[in-house]
C-alpha cells in the first residue's frame, strides 16, 4: 500500500505593494478642503517680519517729524544787540524791513587809512580839495574826494532804500559813485569808460603823448557818434548806470577808479560815453544847460544840442572854452555866475542848448560824452522849462537831469572850498533843483545767443 504523501505547504501571500490611495473625491472632500482654507496660520502669514517692518517705519516717521520741526519752525527769540534792521521799502514793493546779523569782532581794526590831501595835478588848475576826515570804522564817508557817496541807510538785496555803497534798493548795488552805480538793482543811463591812450591790446596810441590828438579825436567822434570808432581802444569791462550827470569837482583819477580800471589806466585823456533812451516826464519845451571839465557833449534825438566846457568840440581849433563868446550849436545863451573855480568865472560859462519840445511818456534817444586830460574833473547837466506864455524865455529853474528815482548823494549838495572861497552845491555855485522830475531810462532786454 502506498504511503500517504505529505500535505502541501500553504502558498505564501505576496508582499504588500505601497499603492497610494485613490484621490479623494466627492462632496465630503470639498467640505474638508474648504474648512482647511478658513484656518489662519500666523507663521504662514509671516507675522514676525511684518511686526519688524512696522516698527522700523514708525521709527523713521518719528525721526522725520523731528527733522521737519527743527528745520522749518525756528525758535522764537529776541534779537540780540548784534542785529540791525534796514530801512523800510526796497525791492519787494515796500515790504517791512528785514534784519541782518552783523557780527562784531572783539577788536575793531582800522579799516580806513588817513586820507591824504588831494591836489590838482594840473599846473593851470591849482585846486585843492578838503581832506576827508579819518575814520576807524567801515562806514562810508560822504565823499569829498571820491565819487562813491553813501548815506549808510541802504538795504540789502530787496532791503531798504538808500544811496549807500554795498546794500542797495531792490536787488542791491554793490558800488555807487558819481559816475554811476553797478549791480542788478541799479537803474540809470548805461555808461562805458574808454582810455584813448592805449589800444585794446595795451599798446600806446598817438593820444598818449599829449592833448592835441585827443581833442582832434573827440571832434571827429561827436560828429557821428559811431561807437565803432572806439572799438580799437581800451574799454572797461564794468559799465555803470548813471542816475544823473552832476559830478562835483573831484580828482580825475576817480573816473578809472569808479570803472575798476585804475590799476591799468592813468587818469589822463579818458572818455566816458553814456547812451540810451529816456522817457519824458512832461509835455512842453525845454533846453539843456551844462558845463564840463574838460568837456561835456550831448546828442538829443540824433542831433547834437550841447557843447560846453574848457574844450569845445564844435569850434575851430584849439577849441578852448575860456573866453570863447561866439554862439555854440546855435545858441548865444550863457550863464556866467559861479562857474567851476576859474579865476574869472565868465571865462568858462554854463552854456545852453537850443529849445526843443517833448511829449510826456514818449521815448527820446540821448547820448552824453564827458572826458578829461587830467588833474581835476567835473560835469553838470541841468535842464530848464520854457515859460509857455513867453516864447524863448525859461522859467529860470535849473533842474538836475535825473534818470533814476534813487536818492541823490549828499556830497553833490555840499559846498566846495577853493582858494578860501566856498562854492555851494558841489561847486556849481548856482541855485539847483535837486528833487526834479525823473527822466526814466527805458530798460532794454539783452538777448543771449
Amino acid at each position: 500500500m502506498a504511503a500517504p504523501s505529505a500535505p502541501e505547504a500553504p502558498a505564501q501571500a505576496p508582499a504588500p505593494v505601497d499603492i497610494p490611495p485613490p484621490a479623494p473625491t466627492g462632496e465630503q472632500y470639498e467640505a474638508d478642503l474648504l474648512k482647511r482654507k478658513k484656518t489662519f496660520s500666523w507663521k504662514t502669514f509671516g507675522g514676525d517680519g511684518f511686526l519688524v517692518s512696522v516698527a522700523v517705519h514708525v521709527l523713521l516717521l518719528i525721526l522725520g517729524l523731528f527733522w521737519i520741526i527743527s528745520k522749518y519752525v525756528p525758535e522764537e527769540k529776541k534779537p540780540d544787540p548784534e542785529v540791525f534792521a534796514t530801512g523800510a521799502g526796497g525791492g519787494q514793493k515796500g515790504e517791512k524791513a528785514k534784519s541782518f546779523e552783523h557780527k562784531l569782532k572783539s577788536r575793531q581794526v582800522n579799516l580806513v587809512k588817513s586820507p591824504s590831501r588831494i591836489v590838482s595835478k594840473s599846473a593851470n588848475a591849482s585846486v585843492t580839495l578838503p581832506s576827508t576826515p579819518a575814520t576807524n570804522t567801515a562806514s562810508f564817508a560822504s565823499g569829498l574826494s571820491a565819487g562813491g557817496m553813501s548815506k549808510g541807510s541802504g538795504g540789502g538785496s530787496g532791503g531798504g532804500e538808500g544811496t549807500g555803497i554795498g546794500i542797495g534798493k531792490g536787488g542791491g548795488r554793490n558800488f555807487v559813485s558819481l559816475f554811476g552805480a553797478k549791480g542788478l538793482g541799479s537803474t540809470g543811463l548805461p555808461g562805458t569808460f574808454y582810455d584813448l591812450k592805449q589800444f585794446a591790446d595795451g599798446k600806446p596810441t598817438p593820444m598818449a603823448s599829449g592833448e592835441g590828438a585827443y581833442f582832434e579825436f573827440l571832434r571827429t567822434f561827436v560828429k557821428s557818434w559811431d561807437t565803432r570808432m572806439l572799438s580799437r581802444y581800451f574799454k572797461s569791462e564794468q559799465s555803470l548806470n548813471a542816475a544823473h550827470i552832476f559830478i562835483r569837482m573831484i580828482s580825475s583819477s576817480e573816473a578809472p577808479a569808479a570803472f575798476e580800471v585804475a590799476d591799468r589806466v592813468k587818469p589822463t585823456n579818458w572818455l566816458v560815453v553814456y547812451e540810451g533812451k529816456v522817457i519824458a516826464p512832461f509835455t512842453g519845451t525845454l533846453r539843456l544847460w551844462g558845463i564840463g571839465d574838460q568837456f561835456l557833449f550831448v546828442n538829443w534825438d540824433r542831433a547834437n544840442v550841447l557843447d560846453s566846457g574848457y574844450f569845445l568840440a564844435t569850434v575851430p581849433p584849439p577849441g578852448n572854452g575860456r573866453g570863447y563868446t561866439k554862439p555854440v550849436l546855435g545858441t548865444e545863451d550863457v550863464l556866467n555866475q559861479g562857474v567851476h573855480f576859474t579865476d574869472n568865472p565868465a571865462k568858462v560859462p554854463y552854456r545852453a542848448s537850443r529849445w526843443f519840445e517833448v511829449v510826456k511818456g514818449r521815448e527820446y534817444e540821448i547820448k552824453i560824452a564827458i572826458g578829461d586830460t587830467g588833474g581835476v574833473t567835473s560835469a553838470h547837466l541841468l535842464w530848464e522849462k520854457q515859460v509857455p506864455t513867453t516864447r524863448g524865455k525859461g522859467d529860470g529853474v535849473m533842474r538836475v537831469f535825473r534818470m533814476s528815482p534813487d536818492s541823490l548823494p549828499e556830497a553833490i549838495r555840499t559846498p566846495v572850498t577853493h582858494r578860501g572861497k566856498s562854492y555851494k552845491n558841489g561847486g556849481a555855485d548856482i541855485d539847483v533843483e535837486f528833487d526834479s522830475p525823473i527822466w526814466y531810462v527805458k530798460q532794454t532786454r539783452r538777448v543771449i545767443r
